[in-house]
């Protein structure tokens, strides 16, 4: 009785064009993430309430930042979104890309108004 091995493998290029864009290139990078979805939301909850929005808020109101009862709940609502975001089961995509967006929020508000100011 004789058993035969049949390897297959492919030596197909990669599309050097497409991966040189900086949107595919970050769709594979989130989609790479599906398996540590639940790292992803850790660090959300440690980064964005306890760090983020402490030196945020902090930040504005010693700028003098005369909006802050309106950027408050505008972030209390984005970070609400990547909570959703995770219980409803949507793609890596979509929940790294409103991490992505909350820091940006968190990041960007105060570097505005320092340059702005």
């Amino acid at each position: 009785m004789q058993h035969s091995i049949q390897i297959e493998h492919s030596t197909a290029k990669t599309n050097r064009a497409a991966s040189k864009n900086i949107i595919s290139k970050y769709i594979a990078f989130t989609n790479r993430q599906a398996e540590s979805k639940m790292q992803w939301l850790i660090m959300g909850h440690v980064l964005i309430p306890c760090v983020g929005m402490i030196i945020s808020v902090f930040a504005l109101h010693f700028l003098d930042f005369q909006y802050l009862a309106y950027y408050m709940p505008f972030t209390f609502l984005l970070f609400y979104a990547m909570l959703v975001t995770f219980v409803c089961g949507m793609k890596p995509v979509v929940f790294v890309s409103m991490l992505f967006l909350n820091i940006l929020v968190l990041v960007g508000t105060p570097l505005l108004v320092l340059l702005l100011g």
